[in-house]
């Protein structure tokens, strides 16, 4: 196997969405927020309030396609005429060579599915056969790592980390990491000719060393790793993060590379770094020993409007009174991420939460408080495609 490195150009760019001290205007004018919605999860064994830790939306659909984990299955709901129905898909299988386990993320592609796992890539066809299976412990990408792994460790519902495809290349774009070491990296896996290809570091490693959590007893070892996000569109990757509004991004057509420094108006801009957590403490208190870390703001994913004439990026707003009392926000981007607006969508419905999926039309919004395990409640936020026709 041929392991690829490329030679590219770094570029700085700063964007802003107004200068001096003054905030962006928020456009309500052109946000729409549904009545509350419910979906019934009764017969179905999913639960509202544990909700399926990966999810992919099938591309210019009203459908997601979801992991259930009480029956290790991929489900499918659709979302249509105001209404939502869960259907059931198809079996993971749970032994053997085809074995698959618990997907922390969920890729769709034409025709494959594709579900990374701590530190396995499974290949699926679109009837949930496991036609590939790929490890990182044994592929020779990864010679250099003690434990690779995929995915870190804070909310799903901040959106998946490793969750991009792209279908002109079949190369699927994931981040891993070392957890025994410092090292980290950027891959591309051909789900075709089975090559994986060293993508150029286009990440912010200071970034993300600087809010990385770790602690060990010698019996327990808990680590909490600042994962970036991944997004391909438009034959570019780009890298947001948990910790800070910044963004960066790769052109895969110019190969070159571009850091983009996001100003914010409602909270910081990033988090402040965690404190050190000193050995002689107890788990029980390590656990709980960078609360002021977590109740600080947090930055979603990036993501594809439903009109695909722009970005936006759900905040997690800073915790007041208590770890779940916190705004919203939603940033709005043109296609050249030039930010146009930071909506406080509390202002708007205190109900709306963090988790979300993009569909055709329209962004599904979780509802903050979910009243039964068996009934899912939800909002749809609706961007009129006029919001990009001011000036």
């Amino acid at each position: 196997m041929v392991i690829k490195y490329q030679i590219y150009l770094l570029g700085l760019i700063y964007l802003t969405g107004c200068s001096g001290n003054s905030k962006l205007p928020e456009h309500f004018e052109f946000i729409k927020v549904s009545k509350q919605k419910s979906l019934s999860f009764a017969q179905k064994n999913l639960s509202a309030y544990n909700l399926f830790p990966s999810s992919a939306v099938y591309p210019g659909s009203d459908s997601i396609l979801v992991y259930n984990v009480y029956h290790h299955t991929l489900d499918m709901i659709q979302f249509k005429n105001n209404t939502a129905e869960v259907l059931h898909g198809f079996t993971l299988a749970d032994d053997g060579p085809e074995a698959v386990k618990i997907p922390k993320s969920i890729i769709l592609t034409n025709g494959h599915v594709i579900l990374p796992q701590i530190h396995n890539i499974s290949v699926l066809d679109n009837k949930g056969k496991t036609l590939k299976n790929f490890s990182l412990l044994k592929n020779p990408a990864f010679k250099n790592m003690s434990n690779p792994v995929f995915t870190g460790t804070h909310s799903h519902e901040m959106g998946n980390f490793n969750n991009q495809y792209n279908n002109e290349s079949f190369t699927y774009y994931f981040y891993v990491k070392d957890l025994l070491s410092s090292y980290s990296g950027l891959f591309g896996l051909d789900i075709l000719n089975d090559t994986i290809v060293k993508l150029p570091d286009i990440f912010d490693k200071n970034l993300l060393d600087q809010h990385e959590i770790k602690y060990s007893d010698g019996k327990v070892t808990m680590m909490k790793d600042d994962f970036p996000f991944i997004l391909y569109h438009d034959n570019k990757i780009f890298i947001s993060y948990f910790a800070s509004s910044q963004i960066d991004y790769y052109d895969l057509d110019s190969e070159k590379s571009f850091n983009i420094s996001i100003e914010t108006y409602n909270f910081e801009s990033q988090k402040s770094k965690p404190k050190p957590i000193p050995p002689e403490k107890k788990f029980s208190e390590a656990m709980g020993f960078n609360e002021e870390w977590d109740n600080e703001v947090a930055f979603g994913r990036l993501e594809v409007l439903p009109s695909e004439k722009g970005y936006y990026r759900f905040i997690k707003g800073p915790s007041v009174g208590g770890a779940k009392e916190f705004d919203v926000f939603l940033e709005i981007y043109d296609i050249g991420l030039t930010k146009k607006s930071e909506i406080n969508l509390s202002n708007l419905n205190s109900d709306l939460g963090l988790l979300h999926f993009p569909i055709s039309s329209s962004i599904v919004v979780k509802a903050k408080s979910q009243m039964s395990d068996d009934e899912f409640l939800y909002y749809e936020i609706m961007i009129q495609d006029s919001f990009f026709d001011m000036e």
